[in-house]
């Protein structure tokens, strides 16, 4: 494994996660110019309190100057009044809805900080909870109306989740699905079986004197791997989400825990991208191999998908010239993306045949005005990167037996 210019980074992080292993991980050797591109960098990926410890515990501390140690500090308090704050409110959104025989459970969240030996430092920007009964979802937004949440339309932008807001301004998202639809049918239709059955791996845990609602740790480890999926076909994901896969799976599944993920993410064709995700994990982030379920892959191949990781910063918004994963060749690849693309934006319209080519025409002209006014891009570039993201995509075998 070559040495990267991004170890200061990676070596931190181990010093957060995993306590018990400090006197393995050195910070010999490390410049200010290293010292400032790490705190860059995980800023960008809003990871910063996740280097916090290292930078004022270690052997960093004396290499730290006085501006960066505040600037560090600051972020890290941040972090943790906000994640007290979602974590009460977390508290009193799942009992509210309960007392009303809405029954959730907590998705990323809580779910995934409780996994961290320090939970405060996980930066959460809101609450996602997943509806068991897809019914009751206008009931509970009626619910959480009554409570004194807000409701815009213009929140709702996307085709499996409702978005409220509190008196605060956080927003809680209702979701009705794990994920968005994907491209691939067989996919999306062995996710919707998982969905049916998703009840059976509902449960309590107790977090601080209060139960939560959370998934079976295998079927938890399961939809952190399709939010991960979700945005790296879109645009990409940053450092976060491989750090809440490492840290679950570093606290170690039992058993049963293991065969559930295993044959969730083969049944939906997913283990290799499961491979190069854990497999980055144990290679970068210091997990321990025999924790992962299943073999590692390539070191190559994890190089390739972790630059691509680091270049997307927190979901894709470092590059302006990422878009969607096109998950077949050549210009019938393209336009199977775009109509997808297109589904996706006109979620009730598109289901109206006659009026399709009016829709494409319409999400054309948005991509174009998008690039050239909000992301001062070409669609050149675009397809470009584009390609070369759809190229790693095939060679991780997504969807792909």
């Amino acid at each position: 494994m070559k040495r990267s210019s991004d170890e200061l980074l990676y070596n931190s992080i181990k010093w957060f996660l995993y306590p018990e292993k400090r006197d393995s991980v050195s910070f010999d050797d490390y410049t200010s110019e290293d010292i400032e591109k790490t705190i860059k960098t995980a800023k960008g990926h809003v990871v910063a309190p996740f280097i916090f410890d290292a930078f004022t515990q270690s052997a960093l501390k004396e290499k730290v100057n006085e501006t960066y140690l505040k600037e560090l500090t600051y972020t890290t308090k941040q972090t943790v009044i906000q994640s007290y704050r979602l974590i009460f409110l977390t508290k009193y959104v799942c009992g509210l809805l309960k007392e009303n025989g809405i029954d959730t459970v907590v998705l990323k969240g809580i779910a995934a900080a409780r996994e961290y030996p320090e939970m405060l430092y996980r930066k959460s920007g809101d609450v996602d909870l997943y509806l068991l009964e897809k019914s009751k979802e206008k009931e509970a937004v009626e619910v959480m109306k009554k409570a004194g949440f807000l409701f815009f339309e213009e929140d709702q932008k996307e085709n499996h989740q409702t978005v409220l807001v509190s008196s605060d301004g956080i927003k809680i998202e209702l979701h009705t699905m794990i994920t968005e639809p994907f491209s691939d049918k067989r996919a999306n239709e062995r996710i919707a079986l998982f969905e049916e059955s998703i009840k059976d791996y509902a449960g309590n845990v107790n977090i601080w004197g209060s139960d939560f609602p959370v998934l079976q740790r295998g079927a938890f480890a399961f939809t952190l791997l399709l939010h991960a999926l979700q945005h790296f076909m879109r645009a990409g994901f940053g450092i976060k989400l491989l750090c809440d896969m490492a840290a679950l799976f570093e606290n170690g599944l039992n058993d049963k825990e293991k065969e559930t993920y295993l044959y969730l993410i083969n049944d939906c064709r997913l283990t290799g991208f499961s491979k190069v995700i854990l497999s980055v994990c144990v290679y970068y982030l210091g997990l321990d191999k025999d924790k992962v379920p299943h073999e590692l892959c390539e070191i190559e191949k994890c190089d390739a998908f972790l630059e691509d990781v680091l270049k997307a910063e927190e979901f894709g918004r470092n590059d302006v010239n990422r878009m969607a994963v096109v998950s077949g060749n050549g210009l019938w690849g393209y336009f199977k993306e775009f109509h997808h693309q297109m589904k996706l934006s006109f979620p009730k319209a598109s289901k109206v045949f006659i009026i399709i080519p009016v829709l494409w025409v319409i999400t054309l002209v948005r991509f174009l005005i998008n690039n050239k006014k909000v992301r001062k891009t070409t669609a050149a570039e675009i397809f470009k990167n584009a390609g070369e993201r759809s190229k790693m995509a095939r060679e991780l075998e997504i969807f792909e037996r």
